[in-house]
Order: C-alpha cells, then structure tokens, then sequence
C-alpha cells in the first residue's frame, strides 16, 4: 500500500483492488480478505468467492468460489446469492440444479435487477421446469422497471409478439427504446429495422438511420 492506500479502511481498500483488477495488489487483497474472513465478515467471503471465481490473483476454483459464496450468504450477505443462482444454474463449482438456483435468485430478486432477470429466462426457457411465458413477462417486467438494458429488451420483443402479454406495439417500442438508450445494440437495431420497414410503426427512414447510427457507435440526436 502506499500513503494514501493505508488511510483506507483495509477491507474497502481490498475491494477497491478487485473491483478496479489492480492486479499488483491482489496478493495483499487476498490477504485482507483472509484476515477478516476469520472473523466472520461476510462482505469479505463474498469478495473471496469473487477472487475465486475470477482467478483474480489465484487459480480460478469453482468449488472454492461456491463455498465461499454459501458462507457469506449463511452469514446474512445477500448479494452471495445473485451468484449462488448463477453456479447451480450453469454447474459451476457444483451439480446443475436450476430449481436451487431459482430458490437463490428470489431470495435476492427484491434487490437485484439480475436475479429478476435470470428468474425471467427460467421461465421463459423452461429448463428442467415448466415453460411459463407469464412468469416470465412478470419478471422481465420487475427487471425492465429496475433498469435492466437486456429485460427492457426481451420485454419489448414479448409485447410485439403477444408473448406472456397481450400485443401491444407502443409498448414494445416504449420498452425497446428504453434497451436502445441503455446502450442495447440489439434493441438498436431492432428499431432501426422496423422503422426502416414499417414494422408496427410509421416507417420513417431518417429514424431508422438515428437508430443505425447508434448501433454503429455515431452520436444519437
């Protein structure tokens, strides 16, 4: 640590390491974490589960990242189970079980605009569950509300086919537009691609061009 790194608090400091990925510092990070993990700092297990997980300094570990993610969402750091939901949904670290996974991301959906989103993608995909467009659309909703660029999205393309919702065109365009000026590339071009043809909208080619241009990376205005 330099001067200014131990005016920090040691365990912000840790993290400000593995959010920024100074890699330089990821071995005194680690050891932070160490350090107040044996005190039971649930917000340090959490960090270790990430650490182990990334390969941030260490050889990436699933298993080690699962355990670490239990400890701290056992220790009451809910954020764990964003996580937690991801590994038992894609068997990282552990066995698929998609019906754990959709226990974890609603234990933490009432915060997290992720696990409303994978809950959304459960149903919508009825993996080892049934298929129910409504639920999905239910949660897409929650996590299009909360500011989700890819919800907004699916959302959007639910309400131009009637999926889960009834069809309703100004809604889709409302929520595609809402993905586009998230910076949603494929809301962008969807846009652009009905306005270019009529699609459920005037066509208006100068407004499919602004959309194209956005996708391209140009200045929208």
């Amino acid at each position: 640590m330099n001067a200014v790194d131990r005016q920090m608090n040691p365990l912000e400091w840790a993290k400000f390491v593995i959010r920024n990925r100074d890699e330089r510092n990821y071995v005194d990070a680690y050891s932070v974490f160490i350090r107040e993990a044996r005190t039971d700092s649930a917000e340090a297990e959490f960090c270790l589960g990430l650490m182990y997980a990334r390969g941030q300094g260490i050889a990436k570990d699933y298993e080690a990242a699962m355990s670490w993610f239990e400890k701290s969402y056992d220790h009451g750091y809910k954020s764990s189970g964003y996580f937690l939901g991801k590994m038992f949904l894609t068997g990282l670290g552990t066995g698929k079980d998609p019906e754990k996974a959709e226990r974890y991301f609603e234990s933490v959906a009432d915060n997290d605009a992720r696990a409303m989103y994978e809950l959304g993608l459960l149903h919508f995909k009825g993996a080892d569950m049934p298929r129910d467009l409504v639920k999905s659309a239910e949660w897409m909703r929650k996590a299009a509300d909360a500011g989700h660029p890819e919800a907004q999205f699916v959302l959007g393309q639910f309400y131009k086919a009637g999926a889960g919702v009834d069809k309703d065109i100004q809604a889709a365009v409302r929520w595609l537009t809402s993905a586009a000026l998230n910076r949603h590339k494929g809301a962008q071009i969807l846009l652009g691609n009905m306005y270019r043809i009529g699609d459920g909208v005037d066509a208006d080619v100068a407004e499919s061009d602004r959309w194209y241009d956005m996708a391209d990376g140009k200045t929208f205005s």
